[in-house]
Parts: structure tokens; C-alpha cells; sequence
């Protein structure tokens, strides 16, 4: 938004506008992963992302920027549950904590080197970071296809 010559305001806005989806929808998010396909609701809320990552830049109206990040922030708080479940499914005890360990490492590791890299091709050109990073995404949403093709998509009865 800095690039697009956002105010202060707006861009304090665009986290606000961000963060209250995330806040409301949160709770849908966790019905969503007992009672839908959650490998779908994961997989559509990777994909939501990657979408918008690769309109950002192209978008030069920054209100609209800031409304948009609402719309993105839907399809995370919805999808965020699903995505906790089925790192979970089939941990045993003694597992589990490592799993989560492991999962916030890696995202962690991967906001770093999303960070390191985009500084560098934001000189080049501001929407390659972007770009880059929706194309990334949006292959490895659908890997995802194939890695979780043997786990349920529906949480077990027994477990519900």
C-alpha cells in the first residue's frame, strides 16, 4: 500500500479491516472443519490467498485495496480450523505438540524467506513479489490434493 501512496490511516485501516473477519468468523471456521470437507475448506482458503495475492498488486485504488482485505481475511478465518484439524488427525499424544511445533517452524521459516526474497524482487518490480509468492502458493495448495488424499475429510463421530 506504501507503494500506492496509501495514508497512515488507510493503512492502519487495511489491518483493522483484516483482523475483524478474522475475529467474527473464527468460530464459523471451527464448524466448518467438524462439519464440512475439511481437506475442501483448507484446500479453498489456500487457494483464496493465493488469489488475492496476485490481484494486490495490480489494484492501485486503495480503499479498495482495504475492503478487499476483508474478503481475504473470510476465507482465512474459515479455513484456518480446517487447516489446525487435519495437521492433527491421527497425531498420537506423544506426537502431537511436535506436529504443531513443526507446523509453526515451518510457517514461520516461510514467512521469513517470503520476507527476505520479496525485499529484494520488490526492487525489481513491485508486483513481482506478489506474483511470485500466488504462484508458489497456489502450487503447493495443490499438492495438497495429493498428500491429503488418504486423510478424511470428515471428522469421525467418534472424535466429534
Amino acid at each position: 500500500m506504501h507503494a500506492h501512496h496509501a495514508s497512515t490511516l488507510q493503512i492502519r485501516l487495511s489491518w483493522t479491516c483484516f483482523a475483524a473477519p478474522w475475529l467474527v468468523l473464527s468460530p464459523v471456521g471451527g464448524w466448518l472443519a467438524d462439519h464440512a470437507n475439511r481437506r475442501y475448506v483448507a484446500l479453498g482458503g489456500l487457494l483464496n490467498g493465493a488469489a488475492f495475492l496476485s490481484l494486490y498488486p495490480h489494484i492501485h485504488n486503495n480503499d479498495l485495496i482495504v475492503a478487499l482485505g476483508s474478503f481475504e481475511a473470510i476465507g482465512a478465518a474459515l479455513s484456518a480450523p480446517s487447516i489446525s484439524s487435519l495437521l492433527s488427525q491421527g497425531a498420537k499424544n506423544r506426537e502431537l505438540s511436535r506436529r504443531q511445533g513443526l507446523y509453526t517452524t515451518s510457517n514461520t521459516a516461510s514467512l521469513a524467506l517470503g520476507a527476505g526474497v520479496s525485499g529484494f524482487l520488490f526492487t525489481v518490480n513491485t508486483a513481482l513479489p506478489f506474483t511470485l509468492v500466488a504462484l508458489v502458493s497456489a502450487t503447493l495448495a495443490m499438492t495438497t490434493i495429493v498428500w491429503w488424499r488418504n486423510v478424511a475429510g470428515h471428522v469421525s463421530p467418534a472424535l466429534a
